[in-house]
This record gives C-alpha cells, sequence and structure tokens, in this order.
C-alpha cells in the first residue's frame, strides 16, 4: 500500500495456500510477473496485470545426454511428496518392465520409496561420488507425470522437464504444468492419462532415432525460450516500465 511501484512474481499457485494474501497483494501490485500462461490467464481474471516471463536456468551447468549401450535408463528427479506421482503409474512402469529386459530405472530422490519394480535404483545429493549432472546426464529417457490437474500442477513449470531439456533428453510427460513451448512429438511426448504411460515410454524405447530428435529439439527450445539471455530482456522492461 505504501509503494504502488513493485512488481511481484509467481511460479507457482501461491493462492491455494494463502489466498487473501496472495491476492490482495497481486490487487495492490503495479504488475506480477508469472512463469506460466495459466497463471497469466487466472490474475487477469482478478483484473491484475499479468505479464508472462519463462522460467529461465542456467542450462549450461547440465551435461549433454550419453549414450548407454545395451540397457536403456529411464529416470525421474524430485522430492519425496512428488514421488507420489510416479507410484501413480507404478503398474504402467512394471509392465514396461516386464516386457522390456535392457530397461533400468533409476531415480534421484532423498528417501527410497518401496516399489514393486525389480530392476530399480535410487540415489540422492550426499552419496559418496554422487555427480547430480553426470547421474541427469544418463537418462535415456526422462518421465514428468502429474496425473492430477490441480491448480498447483496446471500453474507452474515442471523443474524436471527444463533439466530434460537442459540435458538434451527425450521425455515422456503430462501435458500440464510445462513450458509452453513443448509440443508433441516435436521436443517431448505427452501421457493424457495413465494406460497413455505404457504406450509412449514403449514409443521411445522402440525408436532411438525418435529419442535423439526429441533430446534435440527439446535442448534447442531451451536455448531459444528458457535462457537467461533470451528471458532477462523481458524482466528488464518489466521492471523499467512505468
Amino acid at each position: 500500500k505504501i509503494n504502488p511501484n513493485i512488481s511481484y512474481d509467481f511460479y507457482d499457485a501461491d493462492y491455494e495456500s494463502n489466498y487473501n494474501l496472495t491476492i490482495e497483494t497481486a490487487r495492490l501490485a503495479k504488475n506480477v510477473t508469472v512463469a506460466s500462461l495459466y497463471l497469466k490467464d487466472y490474475f487477469k481474471k482478478l483484473h491484475v496485470k499479468s505479464i508472462h516471463i519463462p522460467f529461465a536456468i542456467k542450462f549450461d551447468d547440465y551435461l549433454l545426454k550419453k549414450k548407454n549401450k545395451n540397457k536403456i535408463i529411464i529416470g525421474w528427479q524430485g522430492s519425496p511428496g512428488n514421488f507420489a506421482h510416479v507410484k501413480s503409474i507404478e503398474n504402467e512402469l512394471l509392465a514396461i518392465e516386464n516386457k522390456y529386459p535392457q530397461v533400468e530405472y533409476h531415480f534421484i530422490c532423498r528417501e527410497n520409496p518401496e516399489m514393486k519394480l525389480k530392476r530399480c535404483s535410487f540415489t540422492k545429493w550426499g552419496d559418496e561420488g554422487f555427480d547430480y549432472f553426470e547421474k541427469i546426464s544418463s537418462f535415456d529417457i526422462g518421465i514428468a507425470p502429474m496425473l492430477v490437474a490441480g491448480e498447483r500442477e496446471k500453474a507452474k513449470t515442471a523443474f524436471k522437464s527444463l533439466e530434460y531439456m537442459a540435458s538434451s533428453i527425450s521425455f515422456v510427460t503430462s501435458p500440464w504444468g510445462i513450458s509452453d513451448k513443448l509440443k508433441h512429438e516435436e521436443n517431448c511426448l505427452f501421457a493424457h492419462t495413465k494406460e497413455n504411460w505404457f504406450i509412449q515410454i514403449e514409443k521411445l524405447i522402440l525408436n532411438e532415432s525418435l529419442r535423439e530428435t526429441l533430446g534435440e529439439n527439446a535442448r534447442k527450445c531451451m536455448e531459444e525460450h528458457h535462457s537467461y539471455e533470451k528471458v532477462f530482456p523481458i524482466l528488464k522492461n518489466t521492471i523499467n516500465d512505468n
């Protein structure tokens, strides 16, 4: 209320946990910057000036995908809470494991949840010799499931999908909570339903050329739309706009 020349940035559905504080703050702001088109539309409906600034990461820290011989590593990284999304497609992952003996699952998580999968390993920060960027670059296929399309799932830009893009990894993702520049069969694959996860993962297992093409296109998308160099001018113009 004292200073009307403040911009606030939102990259998640913060109104879910504290609606009044979030919304009243946004209404008093000069404008809000948001990381997704979903959030942009949400705040516009409240008559708040909202500006979409794509999520940017320091992608040069990430190592480009390395080829594995005689096996296909399917990977995921995230918190124990978000691992519930992986558990929701456990039967589909198990069906893949049973059908394709060359498949292994590598998960980066600070806990080791119980899984039906037999060829499944967990690593975490602090493990001896663990290198986060090296580990991600070993994935042949990344997964980013979010089967429930709640407010937080639709409003966010899943960081793990950006990490796959940075490492030139082909990946399967739910069609929400992602960069608006991701396109099915252009730079990733969408799985719209639980049953569809088996189909899309299998498609990548059987087609190495498709994996390479999607991975390369994902990296180009990262460079063109989610780099500091591309995003910073938008942020600067927004802050300087009177």
